[in-house]
């Protein structure tokens, strides 16, 4: 692999001018620069990025930390923040946790010692020790679609997931539904716990009896929640509609239902959350409460950019994002068919 000092002989200039010319700094003439990035092109040289960040204290690189890089959700968000990073310069370092503490643990770790210049979390609990580290250790951190619920100052960008739950069942209650079940997240999530919390809420406003028995866990599991949805379509007094607390839960609920010979939404009217992409395929057509996914990812990245940079920015960055029902046709119209 070629070296500093092999480019400068190539170009017949020292060192410290190669050295200018690869780091950008000035003091150095047009045609020198275009000599020198000449020979570095040719002979394939490649900075090592981590002892240029040594000397900088800046290694241009954001640990992006997942919770489940299988949920479309988390491939968009991921997919904007990547090329927008890219934009300024920074590379993205992806971790997959699975949903599992102890992964997220060891990923911070070696980010940490990758010397990372910032995080970007989408995978936090509501308790969360393995972010430690990251909050002694003073490197800018930013958490979206998720947040801890105990500590006041971290930065994060999230939905009003309590007000979105409302929403669904708002809508479902308006086209006569009175026996509306949820497949809901963990409590161990601030997405499930607050959409949670909304569906409560909306029962209580419209004046409906809460059923724990028509409120099923499906931990953010595609299967869980088909077990779920099949449990509630064969139970005696089956709901009327099924809002479950991300899209592809809600996909799998409608699985459950079309294999179950029962119709949507003629017999059970499906609400999911999330609107990710595949939610409103022409197959498909599933009523949800949107997220603007984008949004929520360019607010992150960008927050994190400037703490990292020291520009001017109000902290702690605390964004909640209003919602929007899109209505498509897996809800029907007024008066399902009456089980109340």
């Amino acid at each position: 692999m070629p070296t500093i000092k092999d480019i400068a002989k190539r170009a017949g200039v020292s060192g410290a001018t190669v050295s200018r010319v690869i780091n950008n700094l000035p003091n150095v003439k047009p045609e020198t620069r275009e000599k020198v990035q000449k020979s570095i092109d040719e002979m394939q040289y490649y900075p090592n990025s981590l002892a240029r960040g040594m000397r900088s204290k800046k290694t241009n690189s954001i640990g992006l930390v997942l919770a489940d890089i299988t949920n479309p959700f988390y491939a968009e968000t991921a997919k904007t923040i990547i090329e927008l990073a890219g934009r300024h310069d920074y590379s993205i370092i992806l971790c997959n946790t699975n949903n599992d503490l102890n992964e997220q643990h060891k990923y911070i770790d070696v980010l940490l010692q990758r010397k990372v210049d910032g995080f970007i979390f989408a995978s936090v609990h509501c308790k969360d020790p393995s972010l430690d580290p990251v909050i002694a250790s003073k490197v800018p951190c930013i958490l979206y679609n998720r947040r801890m619920l105990q500590n006041d100052h971290i930065n994060y960008v999230v939905l009003d997931n309590e007000l979105g739950a409302y929403m669904a069942v708002e809508h479902l209650y308006n086209l006569g539904h009175r026996r509306i079940a949820l497949v809901r997240g963990p409590n161990t999530f601030s997405t499930g716990r607050e959409r949670f919390n909304g569906y409560l809420k909306a029962l209580k406003s419209f004046g409906l009896k809460y059923d724990e028995k028509i409120v099923l866990q499906g931990k953010y599991s595609e299967k869980q929640s088909y077990d779920a949805a099949i449990k509630l379509i064969s139970s005696k007094d089956r709901p009327t509609a099924i809002f479950a607390s991300n899209d592809l839960m809600a996909l799998s609920v409608l699985e459950a239902v079309i294999s179950s010979g029962l119709r949507v939404p003629e017999d059970i009217a499906v609400v999911g959350f999330d609107d990710i992409e595949i939610a409103s395929h022409s197959a498909i057509q599933l009523t949800t409460i949107s997220q603007n996914r984008n949004m929520m990812a360019e607010i992150a990245l960008d927050s994190l950019r400037k703490m990292i940079n020291k520009e001017s920015l109000q902290l702690p960055v605390q964004v909640v994002l209003k919602p929007m029902l899109t209505v498509r046709k897996t809800c029907g119209s007024k008066n399902p068919t009456s089980r109340n």
